[in-house]
C-alpha cells in the first residue's frame, strides 16, 4: 500500500481501534518502515484525539434519550396555535389577488402577443382574399395592348410620367 492509502486508514480505522488484526500489523508494519507516516500518526494522535481524552463524557440510557425526545415532541405538538385575526385573512386574500409585477407584465406581454397575432392573421386573411382578384385585374390591365396605347395618346408631360401613369 502506498502512504497515502496508509494515511487514510490512519484518520479512520485505525484511530478508533477498528481494524482487524492482519491489517492492523500491516499497517504497524509500514509504520516501523515509514518515518513520513509515523509522523502523521502522532500529528493525528495529537489533534484528532488528545482533546477528547481529558473531556467528561457523557453517557445517556437510550430509554432516557428517547424518552426525552418523545416529551419535547409532546409539548410542542400541544402547544395551542395562535388564533387567526381578520388582519390576517385579509392579508391572504390580498396576496392571492394581487399579482407581483414580474408576473403581471408577463401575462401582459403574453396577451398582447396573442391579440396581434390574431389581428395580423385577419388582416393577412382579408389581403390575400381581395388581393389575389384585383392583382388578376391590375395584371390584365397592364398586359392589355389596347390600354397601353390608350396611355399612350394621352400626354401626361414626360415619358417618365408616361410610364408610371
Amino acid at each position: 500500500m502506498t502512504c497515502k492509502e496508509i494515511q487514510d486508514i490512519l484518520l479512520t480505522d485505525y484511530l478508533d481501534g477498528q481494524l482487524d488484526k492482519q491489517s492492523a500489523d500491516g499497517i504497524e508494519r509500514h509504520l516501523s518502515d515509514c518515518l513520513h507516516c509515523r509522523e502523521f500518526l502522532a500529528a493525528a494522535r495529537k489533534s484528532l484525539v488528545a482533546p477528547f481524552l481529558l473531556s467528561e463524557k457523557v453517557s445517556l440510557p437510550q430509554e432516557e434519550v428517547w424518552k426525552n425526545i418523545k416529551q419535547r415532541i409532546e409539548e410542542r405538538s400541544s402547544e395551542k396555535l395562535p388564533a387567526r385575526s381578520t388582519g390576517d385573512i385579509f392579508a391572504k386574500w390580498r396576496e392571492l389577488i394581487f399579482i407581483p409585477q414580474p408576473a403581471l407584465v408577463l401575462s401582459l406581454a403574453v396577451a398582447l402577443i396573442l391579440a396581434g397575432s390574431l389581428y395580423f392573421r385577419s388582416i393577412n386573411e382579408k389581403a390575400a382574399e381581395t388581393s389575389s382578384s384585383e392583382n388578376i385585374q391590375d395584371l390584365a390591365y397592364l398586359t392589355d395592348e389596347s390600354t397601353v396605347n390608350d396611355v399612350e395618346e394621352e400626354s401626361y408631360g414626360t415619358d417618365i410620367e408616361q410610364y408610371f401613369f
